[in-house]
This record gives structure tokens, C-alpha cells and sequence, in this order.
């Protein structure tokens, strides 16, 4: 299990000495620029990349589960009425973002999620950016600089930003979709699998052609979400009435 080191500017430290230290991928001990944030913000922090942490691993489980139903359909019978109706909307939620599903389509999304799990469960540190800036909606992001050259690579940088937004308003709707942690999987989207902004939002991400399915941050967010249910049905209804979160930026530097 990997650590999250959350850190904030030190005072008396220039922001932009703070932004240099930051934004250089060479730089490996940030403490003279960065020191610890309160206990309140780093245990919240810690919950959401946790929370981040469960979505994604339920996914790849899931994932794990299409591909053998797949290769040995006798594997259905092992079932439960509960394991069945799953499986039926894991398949659906799968095309849903993914695009038609076949053995290699499968594959090639679960070695996705897989670096993303891996990520999570990697060593991290946080820079929490607070008091939230005046008129900015943001509540994390990634360098440009610091995203892996092509999904799979691990020359990306391990940081990235929370802001004040993400780690003190709680979940973003009431459903559980648009939700703190659903933010930080689209954002390590973004770091890992150098993921774009094609669509917002659950439908208009839907509808994105199979390969931009693949490169769009969004499929990897609602994807993820839906399975913090135990009943997938239950996430679809919640999917079904949520709204684009339109709040994200594009990842910084662009």
C-alpha cells in the first residue's frame, strides 16, 4: 500500500519558488518549499484517495469477472441470482463507455484500469492548494509535464494538486456520481494513461467514438463510480440523474 504525503506552501517560502520546486520533475525532496498540512485536511485527503482507490479496484475486479464469463461461459453457473444480474450490467456499463465488447476490447481496458490501480497504490505526495483561489472551481489537477508519455509508460510524475474545494464540500451531488473521488480518478486518468478532455459528462462521454472512449478521462470517472454499489442497477439510476460536472480545467500547462 503506498503513502500520501499531502503538503502546503511553507510561509515565507516566494509562490514562486513553491510553483518551480513543484512543476520540476527532477526535484525530489520538496521540504524546503512544502511542509505537512493540518491533520483535518490530510486525513480527509487520505479518505478520498482511499475511497478513489476502492472504485478503481472494484472495477478491475469487475473487469476480471466479464473476461472469464467470456472465456469459459460455464463460469456464469457459478452465479448467484445477485452475480448474474451484475454481470449482465457490468456488461452493459462496458459498452456503454468502452464500445463493444470482445475478449480484446476487455483485455485492453482492464490493462488500463490496471495501471490506474497500480497508481493508486503507489507512493504520492499532494499539493494542497488553500484557501481556495478566488473564482476558481477547481478542485485537483496535473502538470502536463508530469503525465506518463502513453498509458503503461512509468515515466509520469508522482503529484498532484488538491485543492480546498475537493477535501471540504463533501460528495459533489447526492446521488454518489460527480463524487470527491470520481475527481481524483478522472485527474490520475489524465497522469496515467495520458488521457484527454474529449466530453464531459456521462452521456456526452457515452457517445465519443470506441477510441476516444479510450482516451477520454471522463469514461475512466463514471466507469469507476458506478461500481461504489453493491447493486449496479443502483448506479445506473444515480448515472442516469446526474449532471456533467463541468468544474474540471484541463490539466496545467496545456
Amino acid at each position: 500500500m503506498g503513502k500520501l504525503t499531502v503538503l502546503k506552501s511553507k510561509s515565507g517560502v516566494t509562490a514562486i519558488a513553491v510553483d518551480a520546486a513543484w512543476n520540476n520533475p527532477k526535484t525530489i525532496d520538496l521540504t524546503a518549499v512544502l511542509e505537512p498540512c493540518s491533520k483535518a485536511f490530510a486525513d480527509r485527503s487520505v479518505a478520498i484517495w482511499s475511497v478513489a482507490r476502492s472504485f478503481v479496484t472494484k472495477a478491475c475486479a469487475s473487469l476480471s469477472l466479464i473476461e472469464r464469463s467470456l472465456g469459459s461461459p460455464e463460469s456464469e453457473a457459478k452465479l448467484g441470482a445477485m452475480g448474474l444480474k451484475n454481470l449482465k450490467l457490468a456488461k452493459s456499463a462496458f459498452e456503454l463507455f468502452w464500445g463493444p465488447l470482445t475478449v480484446l476490447s476487455c483485455a485492453e481496458v482492464k490493462e488500463r484500469m490496471g495501471y490506474l490501480k497500480a497508481a493508486f497504490l503507489d507512493d504520492f505526495t499532494v499539493r494542497l492548494i488553500t484557501p481556495q483561489p478566488v473564482g476558481k472551481t477547481s478542485k485537483a489537477s496535473v502538470l502536463v509535464k508530469h503525465k506518463a508519455s502513453k498509458p503503461g509508460a512509468d515515466d509520469y510524475i508522482h503529484r498532484i494538486k488538491f485543492f480546498e474545494l475537493l477535501v471540504s464540500s463533501g460528495r459533489f451531488d447526492d446521488s454518489g456520481i460527480n463524487s470527491m473521488a470520481g475527481t481524483l480518478v478522472h485527474e490520475m486518468s489524465h497522469l496515467v494513461l495520458a488521457t484527454s478532455d474529449h466530453a464531459y459528462g456521462a452521456k456526452k462521454a457515452s457517445e465519443l467514438s470506441d477510441a476516444e472512449k479510450l482516451t477520454n478521462a471522463d469514461n475512466y470517472k463514471y466507469y469507476c463510480e458506478l461500481f461504489q454499489y453493491r447493486d449496479l442497477k443502483i448506479g445506473f439510476e444515480a448515472l442516469n440523474k446526474s449532471t456533467p460536472d463541468l468544474a474540471h480545467e484541463p490539466p496545467e500547462g496545456t
